[in-house]
């Protein structure tokens, strides 16, 4: 790997001190007490009976009275599961199962609004610009930014379009493109079970998919349709998007059948 030397650091310098800047910010935003939270301690409660019953969600609504028999399609258990885990092991230590809980939420949105650097620093070519979009999404999102499972969501995301934008801007590279895409499944097996916005990962790959579709249809027209539309360069990363989409889904419906099949072996 060569040697960035002096000039290449004191060029990287002034990025490197600017995502510094971010990562702290996000961070002091994020570590801050519960306060009037009541959902932190609902999903430790949630965490407990899933850690008790052997890492395995309930298959009922365990709080519920009048519809304590309605099966329970819980998208965050493993948030749950984590957070209680995380608090049960410090609880008993120095630092303390709370301030772990906050700790682990401090990070997660730290490395969130790192990849929002990164996407904003692509999008506008400059940092300095990107840095000032980064601070202004930490204050306006400071209400959001709980000890609760959307966290994840808000992180998951912004990696999801920081692939996404580097499979589309790469389609030239086929082993980039593929690798990106292909880890995107992969995510996508932790994001349904950690939170309900996994959706919004699949929309984002449908979009890319449908975003590529129309670059190839218009390429196709300005070319005077010589070429076979299906052969343009926009439609083969149209497909490639299409059945990444098709993978995420499908691994979310694969994910939700493990799921019942351990209910049911737990039983």
């Amino acid at each position: 790997m060569p040697s960035l030397g002096k000039d290449g650091w004191r060029r990287l310098a002034p990025s490197l001190g600017l995502a510094l800047l971010i990562v702290l910010l996000a961070f002091s935003y994020g570590f801050t007490p519960i306060g009037d939270e009541d959902d932190v301690w609902w999903h430790l409660k949630a965490g407990k009976i899933i850690s008790d019953a052997g890492g395995i969600p309930p298959k009922h609504d365990v709080f519920a009275y009048t519809s304590s028999q309605i099966e329970w399609h819980n998208h965050e258990w493993l948030s749950q599961w984590a957070m209680y885990v995380l608090y049960r092991f410090f609880e008993v230590r120095a630092l303390g199962g709370l301030r772990a809980v906050i700790l682990a939420k401090s990070l997660v949105l730290a490395v969130t609004f790192l990849v929002v650097l990164r996407l904003a620093a692509l999008r506008a070519g400059d940092v300095t610009t990107a840095a000032v979009m980064a601070s202004i999404a930490i204050s306006v999102s400071r209400f959001t930014i709980n000890a609760r499972p959307p966290v994840w969501s808000y992180c998951l995301a912004a990696l999801y379009l920081l692939l996404l934008y580097g499979a589309y801007w790469r389609y030239d590279r086929l082993a980039s493109r593929w690798l990106r895409l292909g880890v995107l499944p992969v995510i996508m097996v932790a994001w349904v079970n950690l939170h309900g916005g996994f959706v919004i990962g699949i929309l984002l790959v449908a979009f890319f998919a449908a975003g590529s579709a129309i670059d190839g249809v218009l390429a196709w027209l300005r070319e005077g349709r010589r070429q076979r539309i299906w052969d343009l360069p926009a439609m083969a990363m149209a497909r490639g998007f299409a059945l990444c989409a098709m993978g995420c889904a499908v691994r979310r419906r694969s994910t939700l059948m493990a799921s019942k099949s351990m209910e049911c072996s737990g039983a």
